[in-house]
This record gives structure tokens, C-alpha cells and sequence, in this order.
């Protein structure tokens, strides 16, 4: 339902004050506090028109008014200003990503706890889902007769090294025919078609070098295998204990009892959608989850190359500054996506 321009005026001053000082809100102090032009007596008619509408609650019968979920979620889609990020945060994360690092889990766990600092809110980052990326090109190159390097790069330009220790001497032929060998069998398979069969099969063609394999196989399942799930990075988690809405111990028991789920964190985080490119904000009720159905959460997707491969997303209660968390984590996200791109060109 579209509200008249005062009503919008006046839910405006009520979500903003609330946010603001966490104590309902009354009609004097929005005519004292904003220029909505009537009197006090006349504001307190339309926030009583609002709450029959549903878009504010009364908590107690002499108290001011509190915004419901539904005049959160309009203040969010037609009333919420634009806010840039204040210059002292845009640096701080201009520095942050400035420090090149080849490691993607290094890359994820300075995002999740800079969205948390930022914010003041908890922040959870789903880690990077490759399990759908094709290899599409493997070398062994060597550095002494018991050591070589091991490069695999993907379809969407992800590339991962290590430095294996061999377990007899192998020469530079016998590396890259073992190479030639690999990315017959194995490029164009996605990491989750790349199982133990496949490299038993492999053992058959090379079995010269069934221990050179076993080496290589270990580092696959320790460093590729994990990206193919749901790892959860989350931080800030002690932030919510700052927040009176959570002041009730065995509320915030159960908000983080749910969250140390990791199937229900995914399902309150959502599902990384290639064709979703936009930062969503889900607020009280509109959450999955029962359990903190008291909470917010704003998300967005991340990306390496042209791939969809992550969401990221801040936590807090209903009573969020909305603007400045869009803000922060449609930065990061941004800055996030462009380190990934540096990474992997």
C-alpha cells in the first residue's frame, strides 16, 4: 500500500529515531526532532493510522512507537537514503585489499572480519563453492630432482600451487609426461567428478609413479576438495551482545545455537544465484529460520572471474542502520570480486 507523503515523512522520522536511540518513539519527539510541519497532535493521528496499517507497533500503551517488520522493509524500499561510506572506512579497506595475497582463504577471513568491524554487526562469509569449476590445465614443473611445482588452473581462471616434495627422484621428462598424462584424463572434469576412481585409473596409466600421484592426490583433497562445500567464516559474533535487543541471555543462546549450524546458516544466507548481482536485505519474519526471526541480514554474492561462487552477508537485529551496512557490503563485495580478479589474471 503507498502511504501519503506525510505518513512516509513521519514512518521516516520514527524507523530513523528507533535506530538511532533503541526507545520508541513519540509524536512530540518527531515534531521537535524533524520539520514534518503539523502539530504534535496531528503526528500522533497518523502514527495511529500507521499502526492500524501495520507499519508500527505500541509496546506498552503509554509508550511511543516502535517500526513493525513490514515498516522496516518499506522504509528500506522507499524511504531509506543513499549513504556513501565515510572516508576513514573506505580506506581502511582500500588498505586491506592492497596486501596481495595468493591465498583465497586469507582473502575471506580479512572480508569477514572487516564487514564485522565495519559494521558492528556479526558478519558470515560462505566460502568459495568450485565444485562446479572444470580444471582446464595441470602442470608438474621441476625445481631439484625431489621437488616440483604443481599448478592447476580452472575454467574460471582460479588457480591453485603447491610446492610438492617427491618421494624418489624424477626427472623433467618423466614430470611432463606425467603432466600430458593428467590433463588427458582429468581436464574438463569438475573437481567433483575429479574422485579417488579417477585417480586410480590414473595409477594404471602411471604406475611408475603411483607415489608421485598419492602426493599430488593428498594435496587435492586438502586444499581443492573443502572449496567443493559450505565453509562458513563467521565474525563478530560478540557483537550482538552489544545490541539491547539481545540483552536476554537465552535469546542470544538460541540466535547463535542456529547459527552454528551450518545447513541453517545456508539457508538463512541463501543460495549464490549466477544471475543475482544485487545486495538483498531480509528483515524479521521474511527469515527462513524461526530462531532469529529478531534479526536482519543484508547478503550479496562474490565472485572469482565471471563465476558466482560465494555470499556474504552482516547480521543484526531488526533495529539495523540498513544504509550503512548496504553500503559496506556492496563495497566489499566489489572490492572482494576485483581482488579475486587480480588474483586469478
Amino acid at each position: 500500500m503507498e502511504l501519503g507523503e506525510r505518513k512516509m515523512r513521519i514512518l521516516r522520522a520514527v524507523v530513523e529515531d528507533y535506530v538511532e536511540t533503541g526507545e520508541p518513539v513519540g509524536s512530540r519527539a518527531v515534531a521537535r526532532r524533524h520539520d514534518i510541519g503539523v502539530s504534535p497532535a496531528t503526528i500522533r493521528n497518523e502514527m495511529a493510522d500507521l499502526e492500524e496499517m501495520g507499519y508500527l507497533l505500541q509496546p506498552h500503551t503509554s509508550a511511543g512507537r516502535i517500526p513493525s517488520d513490514r515498516g522496516y522493509r518499506y522504509y528500506v524500499d522507499k524511504l531509506m537514503p543513499v549513504t556513501e561510506l565515510r572516508e576513514e572506512d573506505l580506506e581502511r579497506l582500500r588498505l586491506l585489499y592492497q596486501q596481495r595475497t595468493q591465498e583465497i582463504e586469507d582473502l575471506i577471513k580479512q572480508t569477514v572480519q572487516v564487514l564485522a568491524r565495519t559494521t558492528n554487526y556479526m558478519a558470515v562469509v560462505m566460502g568459495p563453492q568450485l565444485a562446479e569449476a572444470r580444471l582446464s590445465h595441470i602442470s608438474l614443473a621441476p625445481l631439484t630432482p625431489y621437488r616440483a611445482v604443481l599448478v592447476l588452473v580452472t575454467d574460471s581462471g582460479f588457480l591453485e600451487s603447491a610446492l610438492l616434495t617427491l618421494p624418489h627422484r624424477v626427472s623433467g621428462a618423466e614430470l611432463e609426461h606425467i603432466s600430458s598424462v593428467l590433463n588427458k584424463t582429468l581436464c574438463g572434469l569438475t573437481l567433483d567428478q575429479i574422485t579417488r576412481q579417477a585417480w586410480r585409473e590414473l595409477e594404471r596409466e602411471l604406475a611408475r609413479f603411483r607415489a608421485v600421484l598419492e602426493r599430488m592426490l593428498e594435496f587435492f583433497e586438502r586444499s581443492l576438495r573443502p572449496f567443493g562445500s559450505q565453509r562458513m567464516y563467521l565474525a563478530g559474533t560478540a557483537n550482538i551482545l552489544t545490541h539491547p535487543e539481545f540483552r536476554d541471555v537465552d535469546r542470544v543462546r538460541m540466535i547463535l545455537r542456529t547459527l552454528e549450524q551450518e545447513d541453517l546458516l545456508a539457508r538463512l544466507m541463501g543460495q549464490a544465484d549466477a544471475a543475482e548481482d544485487e545486495v538483498t536485505v531480509t528483515i524479521g519474519v521474511e527469515n527462513p529460520i524461526e530462531e532469529v526471526r529478531d534479526c536482519s541480514i543484508v547478503t550479496a554474492t562474490y565472485r572469482i572471474g565471471p563465476r558466482v561462487v560465494g555470499r556474504m552477508g552482516v547480521l543484526g537485529p531488526k533495529r539495523m542502520r540498513y544504509a550503512q551496512v548496504i553500503a559496506v557490503v556492496s563495497r566489499v563485495r566489489q572490492m572482494l570480486t576485483q581482488a579475486f580478479m587480480e588474483m586469478v589474471s
